[in-house]
């Protein structure tokens, strides 16, 4: 198990078809500061929206579980 700090960014998010459903997504995972914790979870969305365009839903999926996981 790691030493290092977890921290939790909150993203809001909201549904394109109906733009009233708003909600938040919450990456968590290990950072070494608290302006680290946003970039990584910045990057984490970016793999999973590419993932997701490119039609691969599972690696989406996986790459987005990975920001609660690591």
């Amino acid at each position: 198990m790691s030493n290092g700090k977890f921290y939790e960014a909150d993203v809001p998010i909201h549904n394109t078809a109906d733009p009233a459903r708003r909600a938040l997504h919450v990456f968590t995972g290990e950072a070494d500061s608290p302006t680290t914790a946003p970039r990584r979870a910045h990057e984490v969305y970016d793999a999973a929206l590419a993932a997701h365009t490119a039609g691969q839903y599972d690696a989406a999926h996986r790459t987005a579980n990975l920001a609660e996981t690591s």
